[in-house]
This record gives C-alpha cells, structure tokens and sequence, in this order.
C-alpha cells in the first residue's frame, strides 16, 4: 500500500513537472492591419487575417519564412498583390467565399 502510494506521489510529481513545462512556453505573436483587416503570425507559423473589408497590404511579408499556414476568415473581400509573396513554407491556405479577387503573384513563390 505504502509503495502505490510512493508510486502515485511520484507519478502526480512528474505529470506536474511537464504541465509547468508546457506552460512556461512563451508563444510570441505579431499582428497589425493591412487595409481593412486585422492579421495575426502565432508562433507556430499560422497567419490568420480577419475583419470586414479589403486586404491593401501584407506587411507580414518580412517574416514570410516563418508562414506555414494562413487562414482568412469570413468577410475578407480581397487578397491583395504579392500577398503571400515568398511565403515558401506555406503549406495550407483556407479562403472564405467572401474573397471574390486574388491580386496578380499572390502566392508567387509559395512552394509548399
């Protein structure tokens, strides 16, 4: 009885330990607007872009390498010109029905 018990102490210990780990991690996030919409870069390379309106610009463009996914919600109207520009890591984009134009070279150099 007395070892379950040791055992169970050692065992919630453990699991205690890799919980603080995960929650040590610090995900650093970058955002601002690009038109009409708001966009967010999370740590783990997903570029979400949200909001009412039409996309003018991608001033994520200096992180590009580190896009790998990009999600734009309902209500986008537009991708803009050069948009995902260089984004070579860019494996899985999801584009609402609302976006009804693609700028020219939008996803030029996108290899993934």
């Amino acid at each position: 009885m007395k070892k379950n018990l040791c055992r169970l102490f050692l065992l919630l210990a453990v699991v205690s330990m890799v919980f603080s780990t995960i929650g040590s991690v610090s995900a650093e996030t970058v955002s601002g607007t690009c038109g009409d919409l708001t966009w967010t870069l999370d740590s783990f390379g997903l570029l979400t872009i949200s909001g009412q309106g039409y996309m003018t610009e991608a001033p994520w463009l200096n992180a590009s390498i580190d896009v790998n996914q990009v999600v734009i919600e309902d209500g986008a109207l537009s991708i803009c010109n050069y948009a995902f520009y260089g984004c070579e890591y860019l494996t899985r984009v999801s584009i609402p029905e609302s976006v009804t134009d693609i700028g020219e070279h939008a996803f030029e150099d996108c290899y993934g």
